[in-house]
């Protein structure tokens, strides 16, 4: 979603810029939209007719509290206000929520139904069910939706985005 998410990513997989927000590896493309369902929505309008299958790899918070830390899920099923999207048989629940989740008690109840809860996973499952476009969501748990939230995960995401970066690698090598 952020450069500083795909900041690892870029270096090890050595993407050169190639316009706004897009960058070109030697086995794929990186695709950073910004935070939110509409910037999500925005980017995806302009560059996903170039592309038949769109994977997304960011962090997440993990609205169950057993989830490990700095550990990448696949997701079955994203959710949102709006509705929800299957997308493979096996995996972890996503919630897209509009906003950071600050607050323990609306995560409790979300953790119902739902493993985890970002910003943008609906909204790409979203468009690329509106473009034929085949959908893969991975999601790395960066913290557990609390009043600290926002700096837990500024502080974890040089870590995070490491990892991120390595998992991408072990995939392209």
């Amino acid at each position: 979603a952020t450069s500083m998410e795909a900041e690892a990513s870029l270096q090890w997989l050595n993407a050169k810029q190639v316009e706004e927000g897009l960058y070109r590896a030697k086995h794929a493309d990186i695709l950073i939209s910004g935070m939110g369902k509409e910037k999500t929505r925005t980017c995806l309008q302009r560059m996903i007719h170039a592309y038949d299958e769109l994977y997304n790899f960011g962090i997440a918070g993990g609205l169950q509290t057993d989830l490990p830390k700095e550990t990448l899920f696949r997701v079955k099923r994203v959710s949102s206000h709006d509705g929800f999207f299957d997308l493979h048989h096996e995996g972890l629940h996503l919630f897209t929520n509009d906003a950071p989740l600050h607050d323990p008690v609306l995560r409790d109840q979300l953790a119902k139904e739902h493993h985890l809860v970002d910003m943008e996973g609906y909204m790409i499952a979203q468009m690329c069910m509106s473009f034929s476009k085949k959908c893969h969501l991975y999601k790395m748990v960066s913290d557990f939706c609390t009043k600290t939230t926002s700096e837990e995960i500024r502080k974890a995401l040089p870590a995070l985005s490491k990892k991120l970066g390595a998992t991408l690698t072990s995939l392209f090598d």
